[in-house]
């Protein structure tokens, strides 16, 4: 038994041997190869279109963009220029003291769900689910939603909202 795995032994290093002897190329040296331009690539290198644009080229990486100095630096701690305030000027500080008139705009209400319950006689029960100024709500006809705003109606896919000068219907996505 020991003489099959000798000799197989020296038959496989034999095969790596050949093998790696194979890969290595004899002759390291590429020779070199002369490509001339065909005539098509000649006339295009001869229009005035390139000519203008290798110039142009050239040019711009004759004198690349200076990088720019970084505000902060993350390696260091402190080190950073105090901001330079500016003194406000009346013009500014009677606007200030004015402040605009907007119209504000009622919080958002929106529709998350519609839950259905059975009354006892049969017929559907139905509760909303809202989200107002993200918090979930869950409303039945009749209850406030915001201040002066209360839930008018809800059927299978919209709730109507009444805030006493008209109505406003939210709809399921």
């Amino acid at each position: 038994m020991q003489t099959k795995r000798l000799v197989g032994w020296s038959i496989g290093g034999a095969l790596v041997a050949a093998w790696m002897a194979a890969a290595t190329p004899s002759d390291p040296q590429v020779p070199e190869r002369s490509v001339t331009p065909g005539p098509a690539v000649r006339a295009a290198l001869a229009a005035p279109e390139f000519a203008t644009e290798a110039e142009r080229l050239r040019t711009f990486m004759s004198a690349p963009p200076a990088p720019h100095r970084p505000a902060r630096n993350p390696f260091t701690f402190g080190g950073r220029e105090a901001p330079v305030m500016s003194l406000p000027d009346e013009s500014a500080s009677a606007a200030a003291a004015m402040p605009e008139v907007s119209a504000v705009s009622p919080p958002a209400v929106d529709l998350i769900g519609i839950a259905t319950k059975r009354a006892p006689d049969g017929t559907p029960v139905y509760t909303a689910i809202v989200s107002v100024e993200g918090r979930m709500q869950f409303l039945a006809v009749g209850d406030g939603v915001l201040p002066g705003t209360v839930v008018a109606d809800i059927d299978g896919a919209t709730v109507t909202l009444d805030d006493g000068t008209g109505t406003r219907r939210l709809r399921l996505p």
